[in-house]
C-alpha cells in the first residue's frame, strides 16, 4: 500500500483501537467502519456489547494515537448514556 503523509492513516489499522472520550472515559473498541455517503462512520462496540455508529469527523474525532492504538472522541452529549 502507498506510503501515507504524517497526518494520514489507513482505517484498517485502527481496528481494535480503544475508543475514549475527551475526559478519558472508555467508550469501547473500534470494530469497523462504514460510509453513509455523507461521511465515514466508526463502529464502536461498548463494554455492554452494543454497537454504536459514530460520525468519524472533526470535531467529534479529536485525536488518533496510533502508537497507543487509541482514538479520542467528543461524542454528542448523552450519545453513549442511552447505550
Amino acid at each position: 500500500m502507498p506510503e501515507l503523509a504524517d497526518d494520514e492513516v489507513y482505517l484498517v489499522d485502527l481496528l481494535g483501537a480503544k475508543a475514549i472520550d475527551t475526559d478519558g472515559n472508555p467508550l469501547g473498541e473500534v470494530t469497523g467502519f462504514s460510509d453513509n455517503r455523507a461521511q465515514h462512520l466508526v463502529e464502536i462496540k461498548t463494554a455492554q456489547g452494543k454497537k454504536v455508529l459514530l460520525p468519524f469527523i472533526h470535531p467529534i474525532l479529536q485525536k488518533i494515537d496510533e502508537k497507543n492504538h487509541l482514538i479520542v472522541f467528543d461524542p454528542p452529549l448523552g450519545f453513549f448514556n442511552e447505550i
